[in-house]
């Protein structure tokens, strides 16, 4: 009776780090993807301030940063761990955020095409 109790809480113990290693790998994924949207939005924000200030500015790192922001809410909208029931709430927020980066990238589209930038 004592080692089948023995390895029953064994069994438990080791199926309760496998669910909890699994977690924490998926929740550090989805925390480093929203560190990357925020750091691309930084560095986006600079280069338009660049562009702004400067009357001859390479527009390539605006164009770079839109693609890696882009990229970066395509890959945190399809994470495995928004799509598990637990965490709708958090899906519907990311895909709010999603439509709130598209929206933001047609903005900078229609600046720069209001201030195109010559460079001789």
């Amino acid at each position: 009776m004592a080692l089948l109790l023995g390895i029953s809480s064994l069994t438990l113990l080791i199926h309760y780090y496998l669910i909890e290693k699994d977690f924490r790998q998926n929740y550090k994924s989805v925390s480093t993807q929203f560190n990357h949207l925020k750091n691309g939005q930084e560095r986006l924000n600079y280069a338009i301030l660049q562009s702004t200030l400067f009357a001859c500015y390479n527009q390539d790192d605006i164009a770079k940063n839109r693609r890696n922001i882009k990229l970066a809410a395509r890959q945190l909208s399809q994470h495995p761990l928004l799509k598990k029931k637990h965490y709708q709430a958090l899906k519907k927020s990311s895909d709010q955020l999603q439509q709130e980066i598209i929206s933001y990238i047609e903005q900078i589209e229609y600046f720069l095409m209001l201030n195109p930038k010559k460079i001789s």
